[in-house]
């Protein structure tokens, strides 16, 4: 239902919407791996 109510905000704001959750993504995969690598010491 929120996705439908906000459609065309998405839509007009496609970019750094994708820009953020790639972003994001990137720094929690990089964030796990030095957690993993200390633990693992």
């Amino acid at each position: 239902v929120g996705i439908m109510v906000h459609g065309q905000r998405i839509s007009d704001e496609w970019l750094p919407i994708t820009v953020a959750l790639v972003a994001s993504t990137i720094v929690s995969i990089a964030v796990t791996a030095a957690v993993v690598r200390w633990l693992l010491k």
